[in-house]
C-alpha cells in the first residue's frame, strides 16, 4: 500500500491555464437543453454535455432595466454561468417591473395577462441569448400566489405561456415554489400538465419545500413519475435549522438517482452568500455553499444552482455582489468541468474503487467518490480531511492524480505516473484556498 502524504513546505500550487479557462468559457452551447440517451444529464440541442451552472437571480424581470440586465448577464456569462433561475412573476402579488407594468391587468391574476409585462420577459430571454445563456423559469412562485391559483386559472395562465414561449430556445420551466403543493396540488398539476400538452421542447420539474422536522424535499419525492417531469430538482436548504449544513445532501442525490425511470438531477437551491445564518463565521458560512455542490458532483447530478443575497433581490450593492467569492467558486468549477468528461461518473455507491476510509453514508465526513466504468477518470470529493483508499487496478492503465482546490481553482499535482496494481491512500494536502480542508481529488488514466 502506498500513501499520498504532503507538509505544506512540499506544496506546489500550479494555477489551471489561463488559456485553458478561455477555450472552455468561448463555447457556446446551442439550446433548448435536452435530456441526454441514457437519460443522466443534460446535453445542447447538438447533444454536448451541458453542466448546469445557475445563478439565483430570482427578480430579474421586475426588479432591472434593461441596462441593468446586460450588466448582470455579461458578469454572469463571464463567472461560468449558463443559467439564470428567475421568478416570471414578481415576488408580490401587488408589484410591477422597472417600466411599472403589472404581470396582470387590474389584479385579474392569470386570467389577464398584461402583454407589456411579458413582452419585457422575451426581450431578456433573447438578450440572455447573445451571452449564451438561458433561462429557467419558475411559472408563479407558489409560496407567494397560491391564494390565488385555481385549477381553472392555472390552465388558463398555462396555456398562455407555454404559446407566448414555445419560439425561445434558451429556456426551461419549472413549478412550484419553496414549498411542497398540498392543497394546491391539483392546480399545479394542472399547470404543468397544460404546459406539457403544448410545450414538449422546453424542459420542466418542481421546486419544493420542507418538512415539518426541516428536511428538504426533491422533485423527486413529489412529482417523479409524471410524463412532464423532465428532471429531478434538489433541494438542500435550511434557514429555519441552521447551522446545518445539511449532511443528507448526498443522500437524496443519491435516493433520486436510484430511481426508476431514470431522470437527470440538478441542486436547484442551497445555502446563500450574505445572507444571515447563524454559522459560527464567515469561513464555516463559506464552507457551507459549496458543500452540497460538491457532494453533487461526485454523486451524479448535472449540475447546481448558486446564489447570492444581495443578487436574488436586486438591492442595494447587488453588482459589487457578482464578484464575491462564490462566483469566483462557480468559476473555478466551470473550468474543471472544461476539463474532465464529467458525464462519464457513475456514483461508486458500492465502494469498488474508494474501498476504506470513506466516511459514514449520510455523515458530515463522507468521502463521496463517482468513477467512469471504464477506468478512465475517477473523482472524489473530500469534505474534511480524511484517508480514502483506492482500489487502483480499476484503472485501465497508469493514472495521474491532482488535487483540485475549489475555493481558488489551484491544482495540485500528486504525480504523472501512479500504477494500476494495488492500492494507495490519498489524504488532501493541508487547507485550501479558504483556509477549510475540503479538496477534490482528481484521478485520470490515460
Amino acid at each position: 500500500m502506498k500513501t499520498s502524504f504532503f507538509s505544506p513546505a512540499r506544496l506546489i500550487t500550479v494555477c489551471l491555464s489561463i488559456l485553458s479557462w478561455s477555450s472552455f468559457a468561448a463555447m457556446q452551447f446551442e439550446y433548448p437543453v435536452k435530456i441526454s440517451t441514457n437519460q443522466r444529464y443534460f446535453t445542447d440541442a447538438r447533444g454536448l454535455p451541458f453542466f448546469y451552472q445557475a445563478c439565483t437571480g430570482w427578480e430579474l424581470f421586475s426588479m432591472l432595466t434593461r441596462e441593468e440586465t446586460e450588466v448582470y448577464l455579461k458578469n454572469r456569462s463571464e463567472k461560468g454561468f449558463n443559467t439564470i433561475q428567475v421568478f416570471l412573476l414578481p415576488w408580490k402579488v401587488e408589484d410591477t417591473n422597472r417600466y411599472g407594468e403589472p404581470p396582470f391587468r387590474d389584479m385579474k391574476f392569470f386570467t389577464d395577462p398584461n402583454d407589456n409585462y411579458f413582452d419585457h420577459v422575451e426581450w431578456v430571454l433573447q438578450k440572455a441569448s447573445e451571452y449564451g445563456i438561458q433561462l429557467n423559469i419558475n411559472v408563479l412562485w407558489l409560496n407567494k400566489w397560491r391564494n390565488h391559483t385555481t385549477v381553472d386559472n392555472a390552465r388558463f395562465f398555462g396555456n398562455y405561456v407555454a404559446n407566448r414561449f414555445l419560439h425561445h430556445d434558451n429556456m426551461m420551466w419549472f413549478i412550484g415554489g419553496d414549498i411542497n403543493p398540498n392543497d394546491k396540488m391539483e392546480a399545479q398539476q394542472a399547470l404543468a400538465e397544460t404546459i406539457h400538452a403544448i410545450d414538449k421542447k422546453h424542459l420542466m420539474s418542481y421546486h419544493g419545500g420542507r418538512y415539518s422536522d426541516g428536511s428538504s424535499t426533491s422533485s423527486s419525492a413529489l412529482f417523479h413519475r409524471e410524463p412532464w417531469h423532465s428532471y429531478n430538482m434538489a433541494y438542500c436548504y435550511d434557514p429555519s435549522h441552521s447551522p446545518r449544513f445539511d449532511p443528507y445532501a448526498h443522500v437524496q442525490f443519491i435516493h433520486a438517482y436510484n430511481l426508476k425511470p431514470v431522470k437527470p438531477i440538478i441542486l436547484g437551491e442551497s445555502f446563500y452568500e450574505s445572507m444571515n445564518y447563524p454559522f459560527k463565521d464567515s469561513a464555516e458560512h463559506f464552507y457551507a455553499l459549496r458543500l452540497s455542490p460538491l457532494w453533487g458532483l461526485t454523486s451524479g447530478i448535472t449540475g447546481h444552482a448558486a446564489g447570492h443575497g444581495k443578487i436574488i433581490t436586486f438591492g442595494k450593492e447587488w453588482q459589487k455582489a457578482m464578484d464575491d467569492p462564490n462566483s469566483l467558486v462557480v468559476k473555478n468549477l466551470s473550468r474543471l468541468i472544461g476539463e474532465i468528461k464529467w458525464w462519464t461518473l457513475v456514483p461508486d455507491q458500492s465502494h469498488e474503487v474508494g474501498i476504506n476510509g470513506y466516511g459514514n453514508f449520510g455523515g458530515m465526513h463522507y468521502i463521496s467518490l463517482a468513477c467512469d466504468p471504464e477506468g478512465k477518470l475517477a473523482v472524489a470529493y473530500f469534505p474534511y480531511h480524511g484517508k480514502l483508499t483506492v482500489d487502483m487496478s480499476k484503472f485501465s492503465g497508469p493514472v495521474k492524480g491532482r488535487w483540485f482546490d475549489p475555493v481558488n481553482g489551484n491544482v495540485i499535482p500528486i504525480t504523472s505516473n501512479l500504477s494500476n496494481k494495488g492500492t494507495y491512500d490519498f489524504s488532501p494536502p493541508g487547507l485550501n484556498g479558504g483556509g477549510a480542508q475540503d479538496f477534490l481529488l482528481i484521478l485520470e488514466s490515460n
